[in-house]
């Protein structure tokens, strides 16, 4: 009997030194000790405080703040300087609730030199219209083999005109026939840009004439009084040309 009441002693007294081990205090860096002592002396004030600090801290999460960045041009982010004409022009053929069948089908052309906007312009414009569900044809210098036209499009953005090879210029001229007077639909917009006023360009000559026929805005680079303008947050002076 007493053998047994000596066993259940040395095991109670067993269990009370694992639970004693199981609340022992996780080792601490020496940089957390001062706030472990802010922590025993605040305790007492504050019940909430009874989880250890490295605990609470372990369980914050880090919040990740919304910031959106810039994907890419938009009419809302040129800064038109003495362009404004050529900006709002573009800004009310893609503006929100217009059909393709109440936009104006004439031609539009910007001319002006590198640095002006005009790529930052198409590409704005081009954006734009397929937020709105639209389809657009897109050809510049760089596009060596052009697809046929798509009947789908609403649009035609031809970029940097003046670079066009003989095969770009044969398209382009494909292209612009077909949305000026499609074989199905309503006519479709051509948005074209380049270096030079049409005249000028260096193109075959039943482009160069078509080119020039609808509404030409000249873009200009702004001056050093624009430039030291506060335009809004985000906005582009000019774009790469």
């Amino acid at each position: 009997m007493a053998g047994m009441a000596r066993t259940s002693v040395r095991g109670r007294l067993k269990f009370a030194q694992i639970l004693r081990g199981a609340h022992r205090a996780p080792s601490v860096h020496p940089y957390f000790l001062p706030r472990f002592a802010f922590h025993a002396h605040a305790v007492c004030r504050y019940p909430t405080l009874r989880l250890p600090l490295c605990l609470r801290a372990a369980a914050m999460k880090q919040l990740a703040l919304d910031i959106g960045l810039a994907t890419g041009p938009t009419l809302a982010r040129f800064f038109a300087g003495p362009n404004e004409a050529a900006l709002q022009h573009l800004q009310l053929w893609v503006g929100e609730g217009s059909q393709q069948d109440t936009r104006s089908p004439v031609p539009t052309y910007l001319w002006g030199e590198a640095g002006s906007g005009k790529t930052h312009l198409l590409k704005a414009v081009h954006q734009a219209l397929s937020d709105q569900g639209a389809s657009v044809g897109w050809l510049d210098a760089s596009v060596a083999m052009p697809a046929e036209f798509d009947e789908r499009w609403a649009a035609v953005v031809l970029d940097d005109v003046h670079l066009y090879s003989t095969a770009q210029q044969a398209m382009a001229f494909n292209w612009f026939v077909n949305a000026i007077s499609p074989a199905n639909g309503a006519p479709r917009w051509v948005l074209a840009a380049g270096n030079l006023p049409p005249a000028d360009l260096p193109l075959r000559d039943d482009l160069r004439s078509r080119l020039g026929w609808g509404h030409v805005f000249q873009l200009h680079l702004l001056d050093e009084t624009a430039r030291r303008g506060r335009p809004m947050p985000g906005a582009c002076f000019w774009a790469t040309r």
